[in-house]
């Protein structure tokens, strides 16, 4: 569980839960989201959902916060380095020849400074929830178990297609075969 230690008192936040229950269903969705439902796999609807869990896992965090009244950053150079890529891609885009591209669209792109945004809360939010090796193994078993499901539902799109193609053709031509045979009678 994600514990803040306030003197000798722990503080387990039910929102860290409904928080890291946030990510974990982001883990399941992720593979359903690549199916191609649409021309194209990965569209803007499919990142908005995407965008929509990392933010309100981030809310969760951050209620959990608010209501314990104690927040610890991390204090690693790593959580620099990603407040800083996101401030450097910010300069970027005021800088760039089309800012529209960069702050104001809601694209499929990886490139746009809400993306980059996305990624860094994402990262953020995965420190603070994902601490333990159970919490960690879950996570990836839910991966792993939605695109598990996604093999088994295209497979057996696939085999049960097939075997109705079949099914039908062959009532297709015993059809035409009996309409000939009694046009010909």
């Amino acid at each position: 569980m994600n514990e803040d230690t306030v003197g000798e008192q722990v503080v387990v936040s039910h929102w860290d839960n409904v928080g890291r229950w946030f990510l974990y269903l982001l883990a399941f969705v992720i593979p359903v989201l690549a199916l191609p439902f649409t021309a194209n796999p990965i569209a803007t609807n499919k990142v908005a959902i995407s965008y929509f869990f990392i933010i309100a896992a981030f809310l969760c965090w951050l209620v959990g916060r608010i209501n314990s009244g104690v927040v610890i950053l991390p204090k690693n150079y790593l959580a620099l380095a990603l407040v800083l890529l996101v401030v450097v891609w910010a300069a970027s885009g005021v800088f760039s020849l089309s800012p529209h591209v960069s702050f104001y669209e809601l694209n499929d792109g990886p490139s746009g400074f809400f993306a980059i945004m996305m990624f860094t809360l994402a990262a953020f939010v995965a420190y603070f929830y994902l601490r333990s090796s159970e919490q960690i193994f879950f996570w990836i078993l839910s991966f792993l178990t939605s695109a598990f499901l996604v093999f088994l539902a295209q497979f057996f799109r696939i085999f049960f297609m097939r075997l109705a193609e079949r099914i039908l053709v062959s009532f297709i031509t015993a059809a035409h075969y009996y309409q000939l045979k009694i046009k010909f009678h």
